[in-house]
């Protein structure tokens, strides 16, 4: 079995563990733990260079798991492994070569009374950078994209909304930009590219997606809004929701958003934060250097190279 395999599974399976247990205590914050939980993941190939600790000698009962931590990876399974990986990465290419068509499809506006409200926003949710905002020629939108230089998509026909539909759209959108998730969207994209073959980091970046479009709500929430009108809003605009961005209002998450807005969330602090993301880099740390050791008693079975070396060596070494 290759090590990859084996420790990032377990690794996942503790990550999706912390998440659901943050999620069933209300904590609002969770998203914090999902992202550090994906970039160890994607770091993981690197730590499995370090180099490892064997400690505690193995119990003949759980040999064959120390075997399978200790052996080699076969040829076949690196080139499946491999082989996945790239058809993934090229869907990931695909896709950001449908983002850059996004950008030929669409104008930059101008309208000023458009801007004058994204200055307002922006001054809301306390975010200084310049963002640009484009509308499509086709349908699709609201939307976030580009870290670098941040976008904001709009349908064409968002000029049929109300004001208070247009400013709950920018303050939602303009949030994903200061909570820079356009640049955590493409890291779950890695992550789950990269460990095509497990469900756990899959899971990990859906959940991350609904995290960060909750987070999103709560800031516009935040911002003055009552949290009825505001999820009359997203149902109005669920049937335009794009698939390649950080969409507003994405039907397969509506409802647990709507959902949550009715919930009462209790804040992460920090220092729960600060132990949370220490043990997860302990776990995966641990996890990447150690291994377990034979028992005393157990044979080693030779490799290929010290069979060739026994061959070529000369029995008769006093000769």
């Amino acid at each position: 079995m290759n090590p990859l395999f084996l420790y990032a599974c377990l690794f996942s399976l503790c990550a999706v563990a912390t998440v659901i247990l943050l999620e069933k205590k209300q904590i609002m914050g969770g998203h914090r733990i999902t992202r550090f939980a994906l970039v160890l993941l994607l770091l993981i190939p690197v730590l499995l260079l370090l180099p490892k600790w064997y400690v505690l000698p193995s119990h003949a009962s759980y040999y064959a798991w120390t075997e399978a931590a200790n052996e080699s990876t076969p040829m076949w399974l690196a080139a499946l492994w491999i082989s996945g990986a790239l058809i993934c990465l090229a869907r990931l290419l695909r896709s950001a070569w449908h983002l850059h068509r996004w950008k030929q499809n669409s104008s930059a506006m101008d309208d000023p009374s458009l801007l004058s409200l994204l200055r307002e926003c922006c001054e809301q949710q306390q975010f200084s950078r310049k963002v640009q905002v484009r509308a499509l020629h086709h349908a699709g939108g609201p939307a976030a994209y580009g870290f670098f230089h941040p976008v904001i998509y709009l349908p064409a026909d968002w000029k049929q909304w109300p004001e208070p539909t247009l400013r709950a759209v920018l303050l939602h959108e303009v949030g994903h930009h200061v909570s820079g998730d356009p640049l955590w969207r493409l890291v779950s994209l890695l992550g789950s590219s990269l460990h095509w073959y497990n469900p756990c980091v899959h899971w990990l970046a859906r959940r991350l997606d609904l995290q960060s479009e909750i987070v999103c709500d709560a800031r516009v929430i935040h911002s003055g809004f009552r949290k009825d009108h505001y999820a009359h809003i997203l149902c109005d605009l669920a049937s335009h929701a794009p698939y390649s961005a950080v969409a507003m209002a994405s039907p397969s998450g509506l409802e647990w958003r709507v959902r949550h807005l009715g919930r009462t969330t209790f804040p992460l602090t920090r220092w729960w934060l600060v132990v949370l993301l220490l043990a997860l880099f302990l776990c995966a740390f641990c996890l990447s250097i150690l291994r377990p050791a034979r028992d005393p008693g157990t044979p080693i079975a030779p490799t290929p190279e010290d069979a060739a070396q026994r061959l070529q060596a000369n029995p008769f070494p006093l000769d």
